[in-house]
């Protein structure tokens, strides 16, 4: 196999099996209704937090969705697997997981038992002891 800039590069017969990738653009477009689909989903939903622990009314000029509909967004994205894309544990799950474990770390936990269980799965993983 060649070797590029210290990778290893895969033979073309072996295909790269990416996650399926459902309705993840919904995420983006449900938590960010004004703005462009991208990685803002992030930051719609720390502000959509903000404004829940702050107990501000979220108005739509704001430019995101209040959080109630935002656990919802995030909470069908989960379907039936343990990660916002199924079985596989991607940066989807550190940007929009961290929300809900800084709102369980600040004394607020989720409160819907999907989110709990989802939340407890990202802290069994190895990287969260430091939070034990």
């Amino acid at each position: 196999m060649a070797r590029r800039r210290g990778r290893q590069e895969r033979p073309a017969s072996a295909p790269v099996r990416a996650p399926p990738a459902p309705s993840n653009l919904s995420v983006l477009s449900e938590l960010n209704p004004s703005g462009p689909r991208s990685l803002h989903c992030d930051l719609a939903l720390a502000c959509a937090m903000s404004d829940h622990l702050m107990k501000v009314e979220t108005l739509p000029q704001r430019g995101w969705t209040n959080f109630e509909t935002a656990m919802d967004v995030v909470e069908g994205e989960l379907g039936d697997g343990p990660y916002l894309f199924g079985d596989w544990f991607t940066a989807a799950d550190v940007m929009i997981g961290s929300m809900f474990i800084w709102k369980r770390l600040w004394g607020a936990p989720p409160g819907r038992p999907k989110l709990e269980a989802y939340v407890d799965r990202l802290m069994a993983r190895p990287h969260m002891k430091i939070f034990k």
